[in-house]
């Protein structure tokens, strides 16, 4: 379930659903966004979809641990680290990220991974 709260990277600020939406782009282009509502609550969310199966798809790596782990070999993750502080560090390669959490860095740095080597060709 994405839902999009702020989360700040250098002068950068993206919303936890930006990342998923920026990710989902790179590992699952045919995936789209739609609007789910709870029947009885009335609360509503985004969540991808996978059109291939035509079936909601329970993937937000930004806050989701089994998610970001997809994303992690995707991008050939060398190394994540945790501080006592609670901050993380994810290293692919040249890149590396700091996060509030191990699916923030994980997704940050996967984000700069993707394209950096987009800019690198």
């Amino acid at each position: 379930m994405c839902e999009g709260r702020m989360v700040e990277k250098g002068a950068e600020a993206m919303t936890t659903l930006e990342i998923d939406k920026k990710l989902a782009r790179f590992l699952h282009p045919t995936w789209y966004l739609t609007t789910v509502t709870n029947g009885k609550t009335k609360k509503t969310w985004k969540q991808f979809v996978d059109p291939k199966e035509n079936e909601l798809v329970d993937w937000n790596p930004s806050e989701d641990m089994r998610s970001a782990w997809e994303v992690a070999e995707h991008i050939g993750l060398i190394r994540l680290e945790s501080f006592l502080d609670g901050t993380w560090l994810a290293t692919c390669g040249p890149y590396r990220s700091w996060g509030k959490t191990a699916p923030l860095a994980i997704c940050q740095a996967a984000i700069e991974a993707f394209e950096g080597s987009k800019s690198d060709e």
